[in-house]
């Protein structure tokens, strides 16, 4: 299975990786993989009982509780770990929101929501809102204009955005 909007490996821990559980549970949800590398290939995790795992899980639940959201689900796979994640029930897309297409990824769809809720709305917000970087926010703009979903309207500085209404 290759990584995706909700799937993503990681073949060592690292507390930067809080971040993905702030991405996870502001999209659909998702399952982080620890101890597969980029690939897909099962690298395993050199004593997943260790201290520095614990004080990990103990910080992912932390920032779950602190978003509101369910605490993450861990199960053992062999030398690796699989996390689950569930989204947050404010981040799940409201249909009336945007009328999208079915080939609209959820960072898409919340993108068109963060925009219909402020058409001023910049690549450096995105990024923070949704935990990536901003050239992915960049991305996913690029995406939603060659869609004919949304137009800027004005100048880079001082534009907005637009929906386009029978997207």
């Amino acid at each position: 299975m290759p990584e995706n909007q909700n799937v993503e490996y990681k073949s060592s821990w690292r507390d930067e990786y809080l971040k993905w559980i702030c991405g996870f549970a502001n999209a659909q949800g998702g399952k982080l993989y620890i101890g597969i590398d980029d690939n897909g290939n099962v690298c395993g995790v050199q004593n997943a009982k260790k201290n520095s795992w614990k004080i990990s899980r103990i910080k992912s639940k932390h920032v779950c509780k602190e978003l509101g959201a369910e605490l993450p689900r861990y199960e053992i796979l062999g030398n690796g770990v699989r996390v689950f994640f569930k989204a947050l029930k404010s981040a799940l897309i409201d249909e009336k929101t945007a009328n999208v297409q079915e080939n609209v990824g959820i960072n898409e769809q919340n993108v068109i929501k963060m925009i219909s809720e402020n058409a001023n709305i910049s690549a450096k917000e995105v990024a923070e809102k949704l935990a990536i970087t901003i050239r992915q926010a960049e991305r996913i703009f690029a995406q939603l204009k060659q869609k004919k979903l949304i137009v800027r309207k004005g100048a880079r500085k001082n534009g907005y955005w637009q929906i386009v209404k029978d997207a």
